[in-house]
């Protein structure tokens, strides 16, 4: 049988990736289940969640080497899943992922086609093009995409790209709004704000497990 998706902790992967790609076959990722049960899986550890979609076998290994370098450089530690198509990724794309890389230029359905199938999905990660057509930067705006990166990759502007996202994700995951109630004052995670109402010129503000009333 052929495993069409693999999510690896590429800190433990790394030593294996290289192997993988040089196999027969189109990247690490399409490989014979007896190789796949063979490679170490991800731990518990992990926070940031990326798909990568190339159809290029050098394209997939010259990202691997640099998300693990970045890894090691900034002390994070990826959940990764690598996919040759755009119709692999629209079909298996991982919950909760945070960012994309997407080639544009692939087989029948292109990246930019995907990324349209994506967002009219609901998908609103970020999305990182990694394409050598800088024609496609205007319609980039119409899937609300993150980052243009140009081939040749530039490993520089991928650890750049990256370290921008994800401290712009945590400073939101963090951001905390300050309200005052009878009681004093409440300091709410945005991230648990559902909505806020207003009834009898009383304004209310519900969390995830919780409603609080404004002074």
């Amino acid at each position: 049988s052929i495993a069409s998706c693999l999510f690896a902790n590429s800190r433990d992967f790394s030593a294996n990736s290289r192997n993988a790609l040089g196999k027969t076959g189109a990247a690490w990722c399409i490989m014979g289940s007896e190789e796949l049960s063979a490679l170490p899986r991800g731990g518990s550890d992990m926070r940031r969640k990326i798909a990568v979609c190339d159809d290029e076998k050098v394209m997939l290994r010259q990202l691997s080497q640099y998300l693990t370098q970045i890894q090691e450089e900034t002390g994070d530690c990826y959940d990764l899943c690598y996919f040759t198509s755009a119709e692999e990724l629209l079909e298996h794309l991982p919950q909760d992922v945070q960012v994309i890389l997407l080639d544009i230029s692939m087989g029948e359905m292109s990246g930019m086609q995907c990324a349209r199938a994506l967002r009219k999905r609901g998908v609103d990660c970020a999305i990182m093009f990694i394409t050598s057509m800088t024609q496609y930067a205007l319609e980039g705006y119409d899937v609300h995409a993150f980052a243009f990166l140009t081939k040749p990759l530039v490993y520089t502007e991928l650890k750049l790209r990256l370290s921008d996202y994800f401290a712009r994700l945590d400073h939101a995951q963090g951001a905390i709004l300050s309200i005052d109630t009878a009681k004093g004052t409440a300091l709410l995670p945005i991230k648990d704000i559902l909505y806020a109402e207003v009834f009898q010129h009383e304004t209310s503000i519900i969390l995830t497990d919780r409603k609080i009333t404004v002074n």
